[in-house]
């Protein structure tokens, strides 16, 4: 007889329970060692945040859905840094600075930064799509109506 799975909203996986696999996932795709925080706000977790992320550090909401969600994180984060996202970060920021609504430049240039990391980790790594998708279909899905 198989076991069903739990309903989305009772399959939740907090971060310490699985720090430590998680941590070896993050890094192995990194190829070095990559630390890995629980924000203090879930806005400043990818695919809510606002701004683009420090490359040094992945942070992770304390509790996810499941563990997929965490591992798509942590591959949102890693290919920043393997896509090119963190090359140029200073003219970029020099860039911004000198807009007339630098705020708003960074954050459109953030939204479509991270479209193009996403995209081109499913193409790359064809196992991380559905958690990639999933992830993003639950952020839009919960993303208020804005004008």
């Amino acid at each position: 007889m198989t076991e069903r799975a739990a309903p989305r909203d009772e399959a939740v996986v907090s971060f310490t329970e699985v720090q430590r696999v998680l941590g070896l996932f993050a890094d192995g795709m990194a190829g070095a060692p990559l630390p890995i925080e629980v924000a203090d706000d879930e806005l400043e977790v990818w695919p809510w945040r606002t701004s683009m992320i420090d490359d040094a550090v992945v942070r992770v909401p304390a509790v996810a859905t499941d563990r997929g969600a965490l591992r798509a994180a942590v591959l949102h984060h890693t290919g920043l840094t393997e896509f090119g996202s963190f090359d140029g970060r200073d003219d970029r920021e020099a860039a911004f600075d000198a807009a007339a609504r630098p705020g708003l430049v960074r954050r459109i240039f953030g939204v479509l930064e991270d479209r193009r990391v996403d995209d081109v980790t499913a193409l790359r790594y064809p196992g991380a799509r559905r958690d990639l998708a999933r992830v993003l279909a639950d952020a839009r899905a919960a993303a208020p109506d804005e004008a």
